[in-house]
């Protein structure tokens, strides 16, 4: 049995929007299933409850069963050992991350579509 190839896209999705969307579909193409991890920060005041943007995740990927839906706090790096082996997202940091650390991580890094 091959060990899937999960990819974790973390943000604040507030408001997770149609790039956002396009960067998972994309992401779907190339990993054989993608944790939206929603990020907590306490220190800001977000637009949309925590619990609205799980529920409109929720919603818009209740058919397909490649995409989970997490939360964190704090790096977004994660933990040794866990099942998440690439980040996928359309921002440049990443890249920085794998460079900063051993860490067994990949990245792909998807530029906006010109239809956004």
């Amino acid at each position: 049995m091959t060990q899937q190839r999960i990819a974790l896209f973390a943000g604040s999705f507030d408001p997770f929007t149609i790039g956002h969307k396009s960067i998972v579909d994309r992401g779907l193409q190339l990993f054989d299933g993608i944790v939206i991890a929603i990020g907590i920060n306490p220190a800001k005041k977000p637009w949309q409850p925590l619990e609205q943007r799980i529920a409109l995740l929720e919603k818009i990927y209740a058919d397909d069963s490649r995409i989970k839906i997490a939360t964190f706090s704090g790096l977004s790096m994660p933990p040794a050992g866990s099942e998440h082996h690439s980040f996928c997202g359309g921002c440049a940091p990443w890249p920085i991350l794998n460079m900063s650390g051993n860490w067994p991580i990949s990245t792909a890094t998807f530029p906006a579509s010109n239809l956004f």
